[in-house]
């Protein structure tokens, strides 16, 4: 019996805002922290296998986080090519603040769309979601209110 590869914890950075990023085996994994005190600070949402919607204040972190993450392991996402057709260009959710990415994405337990704290990425598709990123981050983009409270 194999031992189990050992969770590789990216050291965080200040630009990484509210995210932490880790590799276990071939995936990275993503854990946005909610401050909880505003509503556009949402968590992440994930249709598994599907799609995540992040939050638009928190783009910027993911995409430091996910650099992080090639950073650690340059070999992610070079075995056949960067798989950036498996990912969609950015849809703007103006309703909730945020935005979606339709792409291979993993929440863990349970199917179904919700909110979730951690998702997972598989390293070969994550220069995708690393290149669809700084794409809509490239781009200026009208400023989004943050949704009305109930």
């Amino acid at each position: 019996m194999r031992d189990a590869e050992p969770v590789h914890v990216i050291p965080a950075s200040p630009g990484m805002g509210r995210w932490t990023a880790a590799i276990e085996g071939d995936e990275a994994i993503f854990t946005c922290f909610s401050a909880g005190a505003a509503p556009h600070e949402l968590l992440p949402h994930v249709r598994p296998g599907r799609s995540v919607l992040v939050p638009a204040s928190s783009l910027a972190g993911l995409e430091v986080a996910v650099e992080a993450v090639l950073a650690a392991r340059p070999d992610a996402g070079t075995r056949g090519g960067h798989n950036l057709g498996r990912w969609s260009q950015a849809r703007v959710d103006r309703v909730a603040y945020a935005v979606y990415f339709d792409g291979p994405v993993r929440a863990g337990e349970g199917d179904g769309y919700r909110p979730v704290r951690t998702f997972f990425v598989a390293l070969r598709d994550l220069r995708g979601l690393r290149v669809r990123l700084a794409a809509y981050l490239a781009i200026p983009q009208p400023e989004l209110p943050p949704p009305s409270s109930p």
